[in-house]
């Protein structure tokens, strides 16, 4: 509803604002190691985080200002990008799916709703750098460090298409709610938007400052980028 606003810290702890008055709601502990990414469900009830002690946790963001109990979800494969800037846990724009990598580039897909394991990719992913699951659940999108996309299937794993322009490592990723379009950065401080139905880029909006860190779409599929 944009009226609150979550961030992540070191301290291990999650941060409630009201985003009109910048005035803190309420603090979240639990994780026991830093927590590195903070996503609210897209009816804004509950709030997902994921944290270097291998854990991902769901509060009910409703519960707020008071202080919320937290279901804690263990994932003994959860590995962090070789770049060390993002977990490999990503929800679906929907939060109906979770995509987990593990330590050996092993892709997951699981029901976010019910914590159920779905299906898993055969093989190890080469050099994951970033990732992204599509609203639909049946396609992934994998940045690598030589620049390229890939996408897959989940339905079977197999690849889609290869979609290259990005100089050097890709991350981070983001399809658009309706799933018509996949938002990527890099290290070549470009932030690009690719039409999934043709593959080819739309839009490449160079950056002037520091590589972005972390893409947004607004419902009706705006981009934004921090």
């Amino acid at each position: 509803d944009g009226k609150r606003l979550a961030t992540a810290s070191f301290d291990e702890t999650i941060k409630l604002w009201d985003a009109g008055s910048w005035q803190p709601l309420a603090t979240l502990r639990g994780h026991r190691d830093t927590v590195w990414a903070v996503s609210f469900s897209p009816d804004g009830t509950q709030l997902a985080s994921a944290s270097s002690d291998a854990t991902v946790r769901f509060w009910p963001a409703q519960a707020v200002p008071m202080v919320p109990e937290s279901t804690a979800y263990p994932f003994g494969g959860v590995a962090w990008y070789p770049v060390g800037s993002a977990p490999a846990c990503h929800l679906s724009p929907d939060g109906r799916f979770l995509l987990t990598i593990s330590d050996e580039f092993k892709l997951s897909l699981w029901d976010a709703t019910e914590l159920r394991h779905l299906s898993s990719f055969p093989e190890s992913i080469r050099q994951p750098t970033g990732a992204a699951i599509g609203p639909e659940g049946t396609r992934v999108a994998i940045g690598h460090e030589d620049g390229s996309i890939r996408l897959y299937a989940t339905t079977n794993w197999s690849e889609i298409a290869v979609i290259k322009g990005h100089i050097g490592l890709v991350h981070p990723l983001l399809f658009s709610p309706d799933g018509r379009l996949l938002a990527t950065a890099g290290a070549d401080r470009i932030t690009r938007l690719w039409d999934l139905s043709s593959r080819t880029e739309w839009m490449a909006s160079p950056i002037q400052h520091q590589q972005v860190r972390s893409l947004g779409f607004s419902r009706d599929s705006r981009l934004g980028g921090i």
